[in-house]
């Protein structure tokens, strides 16, 4: 049957029909169940005769019948974060593949937010979430969160959880650098007191110690996550005796910061002052030099995230995962100068 003869919307019985199979093997097929059950060839018979005839699961109809509100929550501390936003692209492209929908909820600095978190889980308006813990969750707190969470940089018993190798990106970002020579190297650090953030101060500390380097209590500024604060507090490093040669940064926004009091002050960047960023958001490939950073695969946690919850709803046991980080070497760094390492 063609689309121009079609006077209803495509049914599952159609697709089963068309394409010669059970509606039970077109259910499983659009809920993403196939594996170890129906053969590659045929679901993706099944998919083709889904597309041509453009059919549309009833999402509601198959919601009421499992009761569930396919949807998962997505629950960040800043939404403003480009970083983040390649994170719900990644979580809603594979939550779209099991007909899901993604709830995006910024905690902000609420100290609070898993109670009112957990209040909106509780209504089963979401049938689990995606959490970025960036301290560890009290037993209270992981309680209200419910039973199918993922915790990105946190670990809680019976939630599955996907870890980054922060501290190995830390320690590549500086062996980079002394590898170019530098000695002088400032840490120009998110001023936020969580986990994530005190592992990348303690691992720049034990790089600079592991190469024979004192830590400089000057080199060492916090800055929020603003362009401008990070100017001001890369001014303030870069006013340190000696000037360094080098700066780590604990994420892009705040390289670009460091970018600009170079730039204010004369200082060419990597030939007076060689920059490291991390999370290589797309704000890394637009500064000029484009920036070294070490990368952090956003959409990739977001969809491998968004693929253990959903097992979690199907009734599988939480799994964890460690996502490794590669240094992403471009044009912002380079070797200390003659008689300034």
């Amino acid at each position: 049957m063609t689309d121009a003869k079609r006077t209803r919307p495509a049914t599952g019985s159609d697709v089963a029909r068309l394409a010669g199979v059970s509606q039970a093997t077109v259910s499983l097929v659009v809920t993403g169940k196939t594996a170890g059950r129906i053969s590659d060839e045929r679901r993706d018979r099944v998919l083709k005769v889904a597309r041509e005839l453009k059919y549309q699961p009833n999402a509601s109809a198959r919601s009421l019948r499992l009761g569930r509100a396919r949807a998962i929550a997505l629950i960040v501390p800043n939404v403003a974060n480009p970083y983040f936003a390649s994170v719900l692209l990644g979580a809603e492209r594979a939550a779209r593949e099991r007909q899901h929908a993604v709830m995006l909820l910024d905690t902000g600095a609420d100290p609070d937010w898993p109670d009112w978190v957990g209040s909106i889980l509780a209504t089963r308006a979401v049938d689990g979430c995606i959490v970025y813990a960036p301290d560890p969750l009290s037993t209270r707190q992981a309680r209200r969160l419910g039973r199918n969470v993922v915790l990105v940089e946190g670990t809680w018993r019976g939630a599955g959880s996907v870890q980054l190798e922060i501290a190995s990106g830390i320690r590549a970002a500086m062996d980079h650098l002394t590898g170019l020579g530098h000695r002088r190297i400032a840490h120009l650090a998110a001023a936020f007191d969580q986990e994530t953030f005190r592992v990348r101060e303690a691992t720049y500390r034990a790089s600079l110690e592991a190469a024979g380097l004192a830590f400089v209590a000057g080199y060492g500024v916090r800055s929020r996550f603003d362009i401008e604060a990070a100017t001001a507090a890369a001014l303030k490093v870069l006013a340190a005796d000696p000037t360094p040669t080098a700066i780590l940064c604990d994420d892009d926004l705040l390289a670009a910061g460091a970018y600009k009091a170079a730039h204010a002050l004369g200082r060419r960047i990597p030939d007076d002052l060689s920059v490291v960023g991390f999370d290589d958001i797309a704000l890394a490939r637009m500064l000029e030099p484009e920036l070294t950073t070490v990368a952090i695969p956003a959409e990739q946690i977001g969809a491998q995230a968004m693929e253990i919850v959903l097992g979690l709803v199907d009734g599988e046991r939480g799994r964890s995962i460690t996502v490794p980080l590669e240094l992403r070497v471009r044009g912002s760094t380079g070797p200390a100068r003659a008689g300034r390492a």
